[in-house]
């Protein structure tokens, strides 16, 4: 079983939340009026000793990048800022893109031109990735094909999908995405918690059987 660390948002690499957790602080939602803040400020000390220490026994940190222009090199700075801060394994849980509609970041679908960009841009971050030693770990993101989500309001994303929500069907950057196999290195069981959700079989054509009642 392996320890990692909450997983914030930070296209730099490290974060304020990430630092106050590994330093053995905590950030929370206070119960009382809906702010921001450290876990000590309101927490009782049964569970201040329960927090202290905890950052020690972290196996690995954990990376969210998401950013709305193609930068790889940003990808690589955030990594390597990530490791220099805590010099432990790194699990990119999360990594995509996101784009509004009708602007400089429209990532749509129906834009082949955007597929082509971001499924160079997967391709690229997959080979650098696979041969950095400080990643164990990571994971695209993929949004549904028109953007739909119950997240965020980014709806020029949908060139990010690797499947169809509704029907399961393979986009093309789903389909080179599993088909590259298995990073050198990590076990086929450990590796399938990570990517689970894409390895699906190809989406058959044929009609159902039942009528949607079990009959």
């Amino acid at each position: 079983m392996r320890k990692v660390s909450p997983a914030p948002a930070a296209p730099g690499g490290d974060s304020v939340w990430l630092k106050r957790f590994m330093k053995g602080d905590y950030i929370c939602k206070n119960p009382w009026d809906g702010s921001w803040g450290l876990f000590y400020d309101y927490e009782d000390e049964a569970t201040k000793k329960f927090v202290e220490g905890e950052s020690d026994s972290v196996d690995s940190v954990v990376l969210h990048y998401y950013r709305n222009t193609i930068n790889l090199k940003g990808l690589l700075d955030a990594v390597e800022t990530l490791w220099n801060s805590y010099h432990k394994p790194i699990w990119i849980t999360e990594m995509s893109l996101f784009g509004v509609k009708g602007t400089r970041s429209d990532f749509s679908y129906e834009l082949p031109e955007k597929r082509a960009e971001i499924q160079k841009y997967l391709e690229d971050a997959m080979e650098a990735l696979d041969v950095n030693p400080h990643v164990e770990r990571y994971c695209w993101f993929p949004y549904d094909i028109d953007s739909t989500n119950d997240i965020d309001s980014f709806n020029g994303s949908g060139g990010t999908a690797m499947f169809d929500y509704s029907s399961g069907a393979y986009t093309e950057l789903g389909r080179m995405y599993s088909s590259k196999g298995i990073r050198k290195g990590i076990m086929h069981k450990q590796f399938q918690i990570m990517k689970c959700l894409y390895m699906l079989p190809e989406t058959t054509t044929q009609a159902p059987t039942t009528d949607g009642n079990n009959n």
